[in-house]
């Protein structure tokens, strides 16, 4: 799977399972106005090329992580 994208579930929370989506390359998720809470498991995610976050006005933010581990991510 390279890409997953949940549109308008009335999911919480991703599962800390997805970081064993080793091939995704994008996630994509939108009018999931329940979602609050990302798990740090998506800084796992290296071929992860691209993240939208559209209409989830619940979510506070991304995970704490470390700074290096950001940079890996993003980079």
């Amino acid at each position: 799977m390279t890409s997953l994208i949940p549109f308008g579930t009335g999911i919480k929370e991703l599962p800390s399972s997805i970081g064993y989506l080793i091939n995704l390359e994008e996630l994509l998720l939108r009018d999931c106005r329940n979602l609050t809470y990302l798990p740090c498991s998506i800084y796992e995610l290296q071929n992860l090329k691209s993240v939208c976050l559209y209409e989830c006005p619940k979510l506070v933010g991304f995970p704490n992580e470390t700074l290096n581990t950001i940079w890996r991510f993003l980079g």
